[in-house]
């Protein structure tokens, strides 16, 4: 289940040195968790928007067909 010679799993060990050495890591973590939660509000906005002007254009097409 659990391969401690992965190159994945070193890779994590790798990080996890480097961000406890860093002393300013916690702050930066933040700022990137910030950056992909906006990142995230903002591709689920330009979602439902794409999804409301299709349904638009759906109903505008079954109208002109009637």
């Amino acid at each position: 289940m659990f391969d401690k010679d992965s190159p994945y799993t070193l890779f994590l060990i790798l990080i996890l040195l480097l961000l406890s050495t860093d002393k300013g890591s916690e702050a930066k973590l933040m700022l990137l968790k910030q950056l992909v939660d906006r990142t995230a509000y903002s591709l689920t906005s330009i979602h439902e928007g794409i999804n409301s002007l299709q349904f638009g254009f759906k109903q505008k097409h079954e109208q002109t067909q009637r």
